[in-house]
């Protein structure tokens, strides 16, 4: 009896191994495939704004991927801050720089930046051209010696995929020029889940 006892016992002992080492096998693959799916699944950041060349006129706003993979993606300008207001109807999509014919998409590889054109400056005493892609496509002028802030939202062109919003500002200087710089954190929007304001 006292055999058979310490069998039962070292039958147990062995399923109860086997099943824990599959358990453990499962979890540490499936942990292992949801790391892969995460650096894979479309995320995408704006990081601030492209530092000026001398001789250049655009303003631009840098798209970072987090992610390892391709992204295809949209810009758009969803909100102004100005007092007046600028009175243009919003959103409205940004072209990404170097967009096919005032194209609305671009691609951006892994772990990489994209740049989107913002607004042009062509320095005192022209107004700023915000570079909205309208119809027809050419800037929209508001006068540059007040201040505004702008709402930039990107995201993947797939679908349930989530937003980034980021505030940026132009600021007016003496003399008639501006800065462009960001004025808060990234937001991350799911359309799933309720809006960010």
């Amino acid at each position: 009896m006292l055999t058979a006892t310490y069998l039962i016992a070292a039958t147990l002992i062995l399923l109860g191994t086997l099943v824990w080492y599959s358990y453990s096998h499962y979890r540490e693959e499936y942990n292992r495939r949801m790391r892969a799916e995460e650096r894979l699944r479309p995320l995408l950041e704006l990081r601030g704004v492209e530092p000026v060349r001398a001789g250049e006129d655009h303003r631009r706003v840098i798209v970072h991927n987090l992610s390892a993979g391709r992204v295809r993606f949209r810009a758009r300008l969803v909100e102004i801050r100005s007092s007046p207001p600028v009175g243009y109807p919003l959103p409205v999509p940004l072209a990404p720089t170097h967009a096919q014919e005032h194209g609305t998409e671009a691609e951006v590889e892994g772990g990489m930046d994209q740049p989107v054109d913002v607004f042009v400056d062509h320095g005192p005493p022209h107004h700023l051209g915000l570079l909205v892609v309208g119809y027809p496509p050419v800037p929209v002028e508001v006068p540059r010696d007040r201040g505004y802030d702008l709402r930039i939202c990107v995201s993947p062109v797939a679908d349930g995929a989530i937003s980034a919003c980021r505030w940026f500002s132009i600021v007016p200087q003496p003399g008639g020029g501006v800065i462009f710089t960001p004025a808060g954190a990234n937001e991350l929007i799911n359309p799933a889940g309720p809006a960010a304001g």
